[in-house]
């Protein structure tokens, strides 16, 4: 055999020798890892037998059944179920086919109902605080029972979960001071203003107001300039205002106090927002909570008394007509409240101007109507 016959045996030797070392310590290993993976799938298995058998014996329950998905009206059934148990007082529901439905589409639509709600309750609620001022003209007193009223719904609804009201503490009520004080006074110098002046004027006033107010925080504030759109929406509000204190048969001196007043107190709690809560809160839909009605209902109460309004209510006597007006007013009042809250978070802000925009042309519209007296008749 020559030597260059013995290179390539030699070679081929030598590669077989490492391959088949090579295959024999492959097959080592994966006999190694096939034990190890059945030693620890025997582990894992021992430790889910011990815990298994230590959670039933806690609750005598599997604690890994699959739970059974229920259906929409065995979930139904069982948050009616869940709601008795919480509320043993409630009457229980029905579980009438038509009510269950009647419920669903109520569900599907009730934003919708909360913005038509919002919209007439705001139309006809300057009208109706109007109307309730001519048989009994005490503005504070008013203010102090639609306040008391709206107190009184918020915790009733808060008792169905409509709406959420927090519990009272010492340091919530300090903290919604200031905000509740503000819109007191908001609502007691618009019964005045209305109670000197007319509806028209003060809508005008709370119409101007929010524009005027937002442009010149932004502008003391940030140095923003107001855009080309706003300044000429703001000059023809402007014109309108002073074209119907012109023409407004109603005016006086007082009425016209009053609307400073107010228009002070919108700066103020404007400024207040910038400064403590929210900076674009200007001309939104702002809903007073339960306890912005709760904490100034009984000093704007004295208040009253103090300007001899306990004298009007002995002096006059109140007729069937009159205590409607006011219920209807009060209930007027409530409504928009609640939609306040309802849709504080549901609505983008241009969605709630036009919603707000929508609720002053309904009070032109229900103000026009009580003038030739097609609906109330205080």
């Amino acid at each position: 055999m020559s030597s260059s016959e013995a290179h390539p045996r030699q070679f081929e030797t030598t590669a077989t020798v490492v391959a088949t070392v090579a295959a024999e310590q492959t097959r080592q290993q994966v006999q190694l890892d096939l034990e190890r993976k059945a030693e620890l799938r025997r582990a894992g298995q021992d430790f889910l037998d011990r815990a298994m058998h230590t959670a039933s014996k806690a609750d005598g329950t599997d604690p890994f059944q699959t739970a059974i998905q229920p259906s929409p009206s065995s979930r139904l059934q069982s948050s009616t179920s869940i709601s008795k148990r919480r509320r043993p007082g409630r009457p229980g529901a029905s579980e009438d086919p038509d009510v269950v439905a009647f419920g669903l589409l109520y569900e599907s639509s009730k934003l919708y109902v909360y913005m038509a709600m919002y919209v007439v309750c705001h139309a006809v609620g300057l009208v109706l605080m109007k109307g309730s001022l001519h048989s009994m003209k005490t503005p504070a007193v008013l203010t102090f029972l639609h306040m008391l009223c709206a107190v009184g719904a918020l915790a009733l609804a808060s008792q169905y979960d409509v709406i959420v009201v927090h519990p009272l503490s010492a340091l919530r009520s300090k903290g919604c001071s200031v905000k509740a004080a503000l819109m007191g006074l908001q609502l007691l110098f618009t019964f005045s203003a209305l109670l000197h002046g007319s509806v028209n004027l003060v809508l005008c006033c709370i119409t101007l107001m929010p524009g005027v107010l937002d442009a010149a925080c932004s502008f003391f504030l940030h140095r923003l300039q107001p855009s080309k759109d706003v300044a000429m929406s703001l000059q023809i509000a402007a014109a309108a205002c002073a074209l119907e204190w012109l023409c407004d048969g109603h005016k006086s001196v007082l009425g016209v106090v009053m609307l400073l007043l107010l228009s002070a107190v919108k700066a103020a709690e404007l400024l207040w927002r910038y400064l403590k809560q929210d900076a674009t809160a200007g001309g939104a839909i702002t809903g007073g909570g339960f306890l912005s009605h709760l904490l100034p209902a009984v000093p704007i109460l004295l208040l009253g008394f103090g300007c001899l309004e306990g004298k009007e209510i002995v002096d006059h006597e109140l007729s069937v007509p009159a205590v409607s007006v006011m219920l209807l007013s009060c209930a007027a009042y409530i409504a928009v409240v609640a939609c306040q809250l309802l849709l504080d978070e549901k609505l983008p802000q241009s969605s709630k101007l036009y919603l707000r925009g929508a609720a002053l042309l309904g009070t032109v519209v229900f103000n026009y109507m009580a003038c030739l007296g097609l609906w109330l008749h205080p």
